[in-house]
């Protein structure tokens, strides 16, 4: 995937956060957290 698609997937997630069902607010909320958690691992592993 790349970044482009990264990046309209985290924005699709942040969207979610406002849908009418809690269901999909819980879901991209746990899916934006992992994601996050990766990026900061990937920040902070050397290469």
């Amino acid at each position: 995937m790349g970044a482009s698609d990264c990046q309209r997937a985290k924005f699709a997630l942040l969207q979610a956060l406002n849908d009418k069902e809690p269901e999909v607010r819980e879901a991209a909320a746990r899916w934006l957290e992992k994601i996050h958690e990766e990026d900061a691992l990937n920040n902070t592993v050397p290469k």
